[in-house]
């Protein structure tokens, strides 16, 4: 519910979104709901700084369209 509050608002929705979860079965509803990536536990510290990594990347590039 709060991942969709934050798509709806004009103001929060551009800001990138991973959830994490221990549940492989909550990836298709957050990633309906808007998540730009899922990850699940027990996670690499690898994989998490490059969604991250590519969650900005994104990010700078919608930035630089929108300019």
């Amino acid at each position: 519910a709060a991942l969709e509050t934050l798509r709806i608002d004009g103001q929060t929705r551009h800001i990138p979104v991973i959830m994490l979860s221990a549940s492989l079965r909550d990836q298709e509803t957050a990633l309906e709901a808007g998540a730009q990536f899922f990850l699940t536990k027990p996670y690499r510290s690898h994989d998490l700084l490059a969604a991250i990594e590519c969650a900005l990347d994104n990010d700078r590039q919608l930035r630089e369209t929108a300019k």
